[in-house]
């Protein structure tokens, strides 16, 4: 029996690397695999909206170390759920078993980063002493719910490395509870069939997935693996009914939780009144009470219960000085209102996460921010940071889709664009090279958006911390700082100047009567990207890269640079880069000029990803032959 086991598990970790799932032919097998998921079934089982039962059957084999977290229980709870049964087992390498696993045996700890001031969510989790590769892990779990918005979305395989024997997921409900879902890669249509007592069972289900290796540009798992989004059209959470069939009905919903929580005292509107009373435009009332926010609140993330959906009432936030992004947004929101100012509680995906269907918002929205309406250009405001300025939203909450929460319900809007026009660096390098090799430097940095939000910690960090990230962010090596400034342009909306003094202990490296000097000190491609050859998913690049270097370095005395006067310049579908060199014998003006877009690419182009990098790198490795005067 253990030999039969033992052959069973090779032959379906073999067939889940290297089998097809029948729906997506996109990803191209692995050939490292860290773990394999034998079966993983989900099943729903709505008795009515208040009494709902998430049944769980799981069993995945783990086969290295980058695959254990896939050989662990990891459940997390909250006051609206609980888990009313488990049983576990973990089996070894041979089939045997190695030990089994109560409900009890499971660690209960808070399920929220450090950074959550309050929460009642919860972690119940498992990690099995067993160091020895490949162990399976198997369980079957029950969790019941008093309440739910949405089903929890499936995507059987989440990850890179991953594999996927088979996987379903299922919901029986009452006839009466209507569901709304979308897929993604998955080309069979659920089944639905009719159950006695006026139920419905609506079940999806997948079979192989191999394992997918990718190195770089990866985009969102949902747009190459099987995924499912599912939401009932009537639900029941915390208290609140709710009714949500698109983003208008789900922003009406939300606009019933933020009723009666825009109250401030009155002592707080005169302050109000006073501190906007000589403003010459809205725009600047906006920004001082803004201000006003930054000085008077902080950031604490609170996720309890409806508080993760729910803001709290704008005078405690007044009162206590502290709130998280829905908070913090909805007193701002009610300082405006007090001295006559109009503007929208918006819900948005922020990093990653992006609206992308305008019937899932509440599946697709991580965070809230502000948007103030005005004739002339619309301000947004992140509530949570203390030294923006306002109308600067950053870069994360930049280039998508949001919710306003209106009176009319929920609309979608865009958020501002971030691109080379208002997100780029622009940095000056001055070296004086010594005759033994070393340089003093100074380096003259303008940044402007995701740069700047980069170095904006600085202006507001101690001297040791500000000098500890400039030793590890500067591209040098054996440098000494002596010092540094950081100052932002008050005139833009986010701009900042670094300038930053020290010296190289080796910049220029000495060989015989001659002196070898690098024409760029600060390489940006000295690593060329392996893109797989027989890669069919999409090239992702999550961001934009705007970067203009200017170069001058004086030759030391005693040395004498060849005359040269070059451009050099290699553009394709993926970017740009620009490089004149400009030598009088005494010193070097460089200038290089890169520019690479945020955008999405067919794998076709993944040649041309690595001759863009492999192109950019040998054109900035040049150096300078210098010669000893005569």
């Amino acid at each position: 029996m253990r030999l039969t086991l033992l052959a069973f598990l090779i032959l379906s970790a073999a067939s889940g690397v290297y089998g097809s799932t029948g729906n997506n032919t996109g990803p191209v097998p692995a050939a490292n695999v860290n773990a394999l998921i034998n079966e993983y079934h989900v099943t729903y089982e709505v008795r009515s909206e208040t009494d709902i039962r998430k049944t769980t059957v799981y069993r995945a084999t783990v086969l290295s170390q980058g695959g254990r977290s896939y050989g662990m229980v990891s459940t997390s709870v909250d006051n609206q759920s609980k888990i009313t049964a488990f049983s576990g087992s973990i089996f070894k390498a041979d089939g045997s078993l190695h030990s089994r696993i109560k409900l009890s045996d499971l660690n209960d700890s808070p399920s929220y980063p450090d950074f959550v001031f309050a929460s009642d969510s919860r972690r119940y989790s498992y990690s099995p002493a067993i160091q020895d590769y490949p162990y399976t892990l198997a369980y079957e779990e029950v969790i019941s719910y008093s309440g739910l918005m949405a089903f929890e979305s499936w995507m059987p395989v989440n990850s890179l490395n991953l594999a996927c024997d088979t996987s379903s997921y299922t919901i029986i409900c009452p006839d009466s509870y209507k569901i709304r879902h979308k897929s993604f890669n998955i080309s069979e249509e659920p089944e639905t069939v009719k159950l006695d007592g006026n139920r419905t069972r609506i079940s999806w289900g997948v079979g192989k997935i191999p394992a997918v290796e990718l190195n770089n540009y990866i985009p969102s798992p949902e747009t190459f693996l099987p995924y499912l989004m599912a939401m009932p059209e009537k639900f029941y959470y915390d208290g609140y009914h709710g009714e949500v069939t698109d983003a208008r009905s789900y922003g009406s919903w939300v606009a019933g939780l933020l009723e009666g929580r825009d109250a401030v005292k009155p002592e707080i509107s005169a302050r109000m009144a006073a501190l906007t009373s000589d403003a010459s435009s809205a725009r600047e009332k906006v920004s001082r009470v803004y201000r006003y926010l930054q000085e008077n609140t902080r950031y604490v993330a609170i996720t309890y219960g409806i508080g993760g959906l729910q803001p709290a009432p704008a005078d405690k936030v007044s009162q206590y000085g502290y709130g998280d992004c829905k908070g913090l947004s909805n007193y701002m929101r009610s300082l405006l209102a007090s001295i006559g100012i109009r503007s929208y509680y918006t819900e948005i995906g922020n990093g990653s996460r992006k609206i992308t269907h305008d019937d899932f918002v509440y599946l697709q929205t991580n965070h809230v921010v502000l948007c103030v309406p005005d004739p002339n250009d619309t301000i947004w405001l992140e509530c949570t940071s203390q030294h923006y300025n306002a109308g600067y939203l950053g870069y994360s909450n930049s280039n998508r889709r949001a919710m306003l929460v209106t009176e009319d319900g929920g609309k979608i809007v865009n958020t501002p664009s971030a691109d080379s026009t208002n997100s780029f660096r622009r940095t000056r390098y001055d070296l004086a090279i010594r005759a033994d090799g070393s340089a003093e430097y100074r380096i003259r940095a303008d940044a402007t958006g995701h740069y700047y939000e980069e170095l904006l910690h600085l202006e507001y960090s101690t001297r040791d911390e500000a000098i500890r990230f400039l030793y590890d962010d500067l591209p040098f090596r054996n440098h000494s700082i002596s010092s540094y400034e950081v100052s932002s342009d008050t005139a833009s909306l986010a701009a900042l100047r670094a300038v930053i003094d020290g010296k190289l202990n080796k910049y220029g490296t000495i060989a015989g009567k001659r002196m070898v000097v690098p024409v760029i000190p600060a390489k940006m491609f000295s690593y060329v990207p392996k893109l797989e050859p027989d890669r069919k998913v999409a090239i992702h690049i999550s961001g934009h890269t705007a970067i203009t270097d200017t170069v001058a370095i004086r030759i030391p005395d005693g040395y004498r640079a060849a005359l040269i006067n070059e451009r050099k310049e290699f553009s394709n579908e993926f970017g740009r880069y620009r490089q004149s060199v400009v030598s009088d014998g005494s010193t070097l003006l460089v200038v290089r000029d890169v520019h690479i877009p945020a955008g999405t690419y067919p794998a076709e182009n993944r040649e041309k990803v690595t001759e863009f990098f492999k192109k950019s790198h040998d054109i900035e490795a040049m150096s300078i032959m210098c010669e000893q005067a005569q």
